[in-house]
């Protein structure tokens, strides 16, 4: 909702107050104006657990009668971020796209790269040279039609899980963050997949030198 829109539905609800109570949801309260706010009681809604949101995902799968996988409905769970109405949104799409739920159709529906996928992007960049790591990521990239900023959400748990020294760790969560931000802030894609290549070749090389990241930025 646009804020001119906003403003309009301001002046309804100051014109109604009287007999009509109005209820406004939203991901983001940033995105509300603060005339519409300061009318407004705000209740916070923590995000669905995962116990609580399969269950009920399986008892609407069955109850369409849609083939669906577990690894699909944890899929759509993982991209949903806690929302369950944009997880049964994803949930439809896959079906009207591919006619079931499952961790690769739930993917491609939403053009977000899978876990093995980045994970394979990972090991390429640790284990190549810079040219050859670049070309890899980004014909991967280009194949699949995703930005860096969806590569940087997924690298972050795969990144945290891995074993390297605290130093080339807490450097690709900070290189990660930089990358996000300057996304967020329109930066050029290819600059971006240079700059996280080029982050996980130091990374490397301060491993197999056995060099602190420091070391090599001096």
């Amino acid at each position: 909702m646009s804020h001119d829109a906003q403003a309009a539905l301001r002046r309804v609800i100051e014109k109604y107050t009287k007999n009509v109570r109005f209820c406004i949801l939203c991901n983001h309260i940033n995105k509300i104006i603060p005339a519409l706010q300061s009318r407004c009681t705000r209740f916070r809604f923590a995000p669905v657990r995962k116990a609580d949101m399969l269950p009920r995902l399986q008892q609407i799968a069955e109850a369409e009668g849609i083939k669906y996988t577990t690894e699909g409905l944890g899929a759509a769970f993982r991209l949903s971020q806690g929302d369950l109405r944009r997880c049964l949104n994803t949930l439809q799409s896959s079906v009207l796209s591919y006619n079931e739920i499952s961790e690769k159709s739930v993917y491609d529906v939403t053009g977000n790269p899978s876990p093995k996928e980045v994970s394979t992007m990972v090991s390429d960049m640790l284990s190549n040279d810079f040219v050859t790591s670049w070309e890899k990521v980004y014909s991967s990239v280009l194949d699949k039609g995703v930005s860096v900023m969806d590569l940087v959400r997924e690298m972050h748990p795969i990144v945290m899980s891995m074993e390297l020294p605290a130093d080339c760790k807490c450097f690709l969560l900070i290189k990660l963050s930089d990358l996000e931000y300057y996304s967020a802030c329109g930066a050029k894609e290819i600059s971006g997949l240079s700059g996280l290549v080029s982050a996980f070749q130091l990374v490397k090389e301060a491993v197999t030198q056995r060099k602190a990241i420091k070391d090599l930025l001096s």
